[in-house]
């Protein structure tokens, strides 16, 4: 059998104040202890209920399976103000507390359990006594606790971590890898406010497909997203075991937003909402201005109206960031001075096209929306440049014109 030990938790002396009663009352904030993370599971309300009260240290006693905690924690509001290694013996805390019948203190304790504890083993805490200062009493009510162990985690990242700005429906893929022993059945993903999500078009479950964009392929699983609060929930019933990969679209802000948190936190076992392990910036998305069009150099001018000759632009571009993915470009209408209009297509045929300027083979079809990619993928580190080509084929019959013109739109899709 386990013997229990005592760890005392010592606050400095504040102030000389005079002899007064003070009482502890303990509120057990939860049952269960998550693994490997600092968890609140006590509220302690410290009551002087007559005259002042200075505290100078409190006494927990840790019970049954005390070795499965590595280290307490006693924290006030302004953070932590104090810990203890649970096998070493007393541990002063920088701090005082000092109260009298006009006021209260509400400190919490909380416990980081060893990631290889055994699931739901039982910890026991008991406040045991509560140091004051000479001539003062302590009176100590609800003073002990008992949590289980759990072990729910998972490490989370988002793809890409950079988007370009005012992109309709730019897609986001969310990973979650379980990395605890047990399995969570919710996820709940809070998306930044400049980000309007559109849509969650897939869910997978290791290599299996719980959600396509149109079907709801497991009815275990249920999908919400709420597009002004910036929540997305995914819902399993029978449990997140294998990685989770959530595919959805939000539309960009118009302007930069830098260094944009999508956090998720999980459900499973007896815990709810637990923060998922997150390393580094693995889920920290900026939204730039990814290109800029640094040349337009016009290297075919001029162009018979057959409906086969063109006129050819070169378009070099600055890239503001380490990305992979699609040009989008959008063309108006051909105008000039004598307010005639040449048209990108006849309803059938396409007069202007995009091309990648080191393949020929690879090109779209230009309109007056952003209706197609061009795919630039590995081509783009910050810094780097890179030249497409822009084609107009003349129309037969279109008017004899040097004033022609047309507004272009360019954005970078982030794969």
């Amino acid at each position: 059998m386990k013997l229990a030990f005592l760890l005392v938790l010592v606050l400095l002396s504040g102030p000389a104040f005079a002899s007064g009663n003070l009482t502890a009352t303990g509120l057990q904030t939860s049952y269960y202890a998550n693994t490997n993370v600092t968890f609140p599971v006590w509220n302690i309300t410290l009551n002087a209920t007559v005259g002042s009260v200075s505290i100078s240290g409190l006494n927990i006693t840790l019970g049954r399976n005390f070795s499965d905690v590595m280290q307490v924690y006693v924290i006030n509001s302004s953070g932590v103000i104090g810990s203890s290694l649970a096998a070493s013996s007393a541990v002063p805390i920088n701090a005082s507390i000092n109260l009298t019948t006009a006021s209260n203190a509400t400190i919490q304790i909380a416990v980081f359990v060893n990631a290889s504890s055994a699931l739901h083993d039982n910890i026991t805490l008991n406040l045991s006594a509560v140091a004051v200062d000479q001539g003062s009493n302590a009176t100590i009510a609800a003073s002990n606790v008992s949590v289980l162990v759990d072990d729910v985690h998972a490490t989370a990242s988002v793809t890409p971590l950079y988007a370009d700005t005012n992109v309709s429906d730019q897609q986001f893929i969310y990973t979650l890898v379980p990395t605890g022993r047990e399995a969570f059945n919710n996820i709940s993903i809070a998306i930044p406010a400049q980000y309007a999500i559109t849509a969650v078009n897939e869910v997978r479950h290791g290599g299996s497909f719980l959600k396509n964009s149109t079907t709801l392929i497991d009815n275990a699983l249920t999908v919400a997203f709420n597009q002004t609060s910036g929540k997305i929930d995914v819902n399993y019933t029978t449990g997140f075991m294998l990685p989770v990969v959530i595919n959805f679209t939000a539309n960009t802000s118009s302007s930069a937003v830098p260094a944009a948190q999508f956090n998720s936190t999980l459900t499973g076992s007896n815990l709810r909402l637990v923060n998922s392990d997150v390393i580094g910036t693995n889920t920290t998305v900026s939204t730039i201005h990814l290109l800029n069009v640094t040349s337009v150099i016009a290297s075919k001018s001029a162009a018979l109206a057959n409906g086969t000759d063109y006129w050819e632009f070169n378009m070099t571009l600055l890239f503001n960031a380490n990305v992979s993915g699609s040009v989008q470009f959008k063309l108006t209408d051909w105008t000039n001075n004598a307010g005639q209009t040449m048209s990108l297509t006849n309803g059938t045929l396409n007069y202007s096209t995009l091309l990648d300027s080191s393949n020929a083979s690879t090109y779209i079809n230009v309109t007056n929306g952003y209706d197609q990619q061009l795919s630039v993928q590995n081509c783009c580190n910050s810094l780097s440049s890179y030249n497409i080509l822009l084609q107009m084929v003349i129309p037969g019959g279109t008017p004899s014109s040097s004033s022609w013109g047309a507004a272009y739109g360019i954005l970078f899709r982030s794969v």
